[in-house]
């Protein structure tokens, strides 16, 4: 009886599935399958986007910001050194490799200012008392001066004042630093007043320049 039943099973086991069934489970598969390649396209096709997004905000942040370092204006800085003396009192400066212009002009011993703001301007010269020997005391005068663009004044923005010593070899400087609103076309200047000739001759005994705050 036992035997029976267990060749029951296999004779049903052995029957074939109703045709409909199988077409109906081969579609069933063909669409999850269909679903999951378009889950895996939409996968890949996101990715994709969002790298070329990244990849174009980076460009546009990277063009923006050589953009911007373009765009920005040049701060007016100058340093100047090496001067001389001239009839006029006006000390001229030597180009040469120390010589420092970026944003700023010179000519004729002026610095002109290329854009208005706050600068701090500076001078150093250096002299010797030594052109006194059996002379009477005499005064070394050290100015800063500028030529307003506007009405072409001069006037005096910074000066010290030294009386010389007879019979001494004495070196000495003279120091002039501030900070002044200068317009744009103003010009800067040094002059150096004194009957003697005593100033040295180092090139990096003197030096004028500005820098825009």
């Amino acid at each position: 009886m036992a035997d029976t039943g267990v060749e029951l099973d296999r004779l049903v086991a052995a029957v074939p599935q109703n045709p409909d069934e199988q077409q109906k489970d081969d579609k069933l598969a063909q669409t999850l399958l269909f679903v999951l390649l378009i889950v895996v396209l939409y996968g890949i096709a996101a990715q994709a986007f969002f790298i070329n997004l990244l990849y174009h905000r980076e460009l546009a942040v990277s063009r923006l910001n050589n953009r911007s370092e373009q765009d920005e204006p040049i701060r007016g800085f100058a340093h100047l050194t090496g001067g001389s003396v001239q009839e006029n009192e006006v000390m001229l400066w030597h180009i040469n490799s120390l010589t420092v212009l970026s944003g700023m002009a010179y000519k004729d011993g002026r610095l002109e200012v290329q854009e208005e703001g706050f600068y701090y301007v500076y001078s150093k010269v250096c002299f010797s008392d030594h052109g006194l020997w059996n002379q009477s005391p005499e005064f070394f005068h050290h100015f800063v001066m500028k030529s307003a663009h506007l009405h072409g004044n001069h006037y005096t923005l910074m000066q010290s004042q030294k009386e010389l010593r007879v019979n001494s070899s004495d070196l000495n400087n003279s120091f002039l630093g501030g900070f002044f609103h200068l317009h744009k076309g103003d010009g800067i200047f040094v002059r150096i007043r004194t009957n003697l000739n005593i100033l040295q001759y180092n090139v990096s005994e003197h030096f004028f320049g500005a820098f825009m705050m």
